[in-house]
């Protein structure tokens, strides 16, 4: 979406948000005990920065499903840090980082943990090239 808009085309943009998030509420609606479900939800809205007050149920039913899982925790954070909450995303990502992590992640929750702290909510998520740095 990010790529359509950037073309200008936000109506195509919107058009595809609007289909992909009446899909993966629907699989909400179909699977409500699934964290899985409820974190790529929100995960879709935050990332594309739309439906945020309702990427934020899914994210914490996500994590109320699943409490120790730092993905479902990062995408809490990322929810919040997308609304403005910077406070609440940074607390959420040292929260991740408590908890017992491979190398890869804890690499990546640090840089999510950075790029929270520079209060650029536009910036790029960290990729996967820049974990090999």
């Amino acid at each position: 979406m990010p790529l359509l808009e950037k073309s200008g085309r936000k109506q195509a943009a919107d058009n595809l948000f609007a289909k992909v998030f009446m899909h993966r509420e629907q699989l909400c609606a179909d699977f409500p005990r699934s964290a899985q479900q409820h974190t790529e939800l929100a995960c879709l809205s935050a990332r594309c920065r739309r439906q945020l007050d309702k990427a934020l149920t899914h994210a914490q039913k996500a994590v109320a499903l699943d409490p120790k899982s730092a993905s479902y925790l990062d995408t809490l954070a990322e929810v919040y840090f997308q609304r403005g909450d910077q406070a609440k995303a940074i607390e959420l990502m040292r929260r991740c980082l408590e908890l017992d992590l491979s190398p890869g992640q804890g690499d990546f929750y640090r840089r999510q943990l950075k790029r929270f702290e520079a209060g650029d909510r536009l910036a790029d998520l960290p990729s996967a090239a820049s974990l090999q740095k």
